[in-house]
């Protein structure tokens, strides 16, 4: 196999830049990964990725935490803590790679790809919009505010964690270094450095937290919505896309960033608030973005 190395927290791979996708061939102590070319509307994706979160997060809701309702000092706890975990979980990370190698299956790849889904932004951003449209045609608060407090949270989350992987360049499980590979701060948008933390999870649970918050009324939906997301975070581990610490602060900036929007959004009056907008002419009909 070319470029094979091993290490600390390492498997043996084919190294092949710009991969999009991991999966195991075959475990034997440390895992064999071959490594596959993603589909071509890949690079794309990835080269539109970050001036659009980035443009997007420049309509939503300013800084509020300094309006200081939205930030109490339990919730700097819970981020603690949470960092902690991440902390935890990095020693870890590669035993859990390890055990995502030996457990490897293939209708478990199936399954992770199909949770991959579940934190991708080319579904999750178009479905929040789809549930935002639908509760304002057949008038359902909490569908509006679903997909509202859902499209906030996915955008602002994941402009955050963009920014945190620019500035760590982690390397991915799949390119067979380290876990303590780092190559800090640069302008490489190249995907194999981007591993910490994980996008997909951050999404997740951003969608997660609005789900669950909007219908805390109803008892089984917050673990169901958790649940899922969990699922997207384990599905990244499982394929060898991102390191167990990867996961775990991802859907820490996913949880803690829409909860704070969902507050500012329910204590204020709901100026400068970015929705999506459904125009039907006698010819078209068009989905449009527009400030309320």
């Amino acid at each position: 196999m070319a470029d094979t190395r091993e290490g600390e927290g390492t498997v043996r791979t084919t190294n092949l830049k710009g991969a999009a996708k991991a999966e195991v061939a075959s475990i034997t102590g440390w895992s064999q990964v071959q490594v596959l070319p993603g589909p071509s509307f890949y690079t794309v994706k990835r080269s539109l990725q970050f001036p659009l979160f980035f443009a997007l997060a420049l309509v939503l809701p300013g800084p509020a935490a300094a309006k200081g309702y939205v930030w109490a000092a339990r919730d700097s706890y819970q981020a603690g803590a949470a960092l902690g975990l991440t902390a935890v979980v990095y020693s870890f990370d590669a035993a859990i790679q390890r055990s995502a190698a030996r457990n490897y299956s293939k209708d478990g790849n199936r399954a992770a790809y199909a949770g991959e889904a579940l934190g991708d932004g080319l579904f999750l951003l178009p479905a929040l919009a789809v549930v935002h449209l639908t509760g304002r045609a057949v008038d359902s608060e909490y569908a509006r505010n679903v997909g509202k407090y859902g499209l906030q949270g996915v955008i602002a989350a994941s402009a955050l964690t963009n920014v945190i992987k620019m500035l760590a360049h982690r390397h991915r499980p799949y390119t067979g270094d380290s876990r303590a590979t780092w190559d800090g701060s640069s302008l490489s948008t190249d995907a194999d450095d981007l591993s910490f933390p994980s996008g997909h999870t951050t999404a997740a649970f951003a969608a997660a937290t609005a789900v669950a918050m909007e219908l805390d009324h109803i008892r089984w939906v917050a673990p169901v919505a958790y649940g899922l997301a969990a699922a997207a975070g384990a599905s990244r581990v499982y394929q060898h896309k991102h390191w167990g610490s990867d996961v775990v602060l991802g859907a820490a900036i996913g949880h803690f960033t829409t909860r704070a929007l969902i507050r500012y959004n329910r204590r204020t009056s709901g100026t400068h608030t970015f929705l999506p907008e459904l125009q039907t002419g006698p010819t078209d009909v068009r989905l449009t973005w527009r400030f309320e």
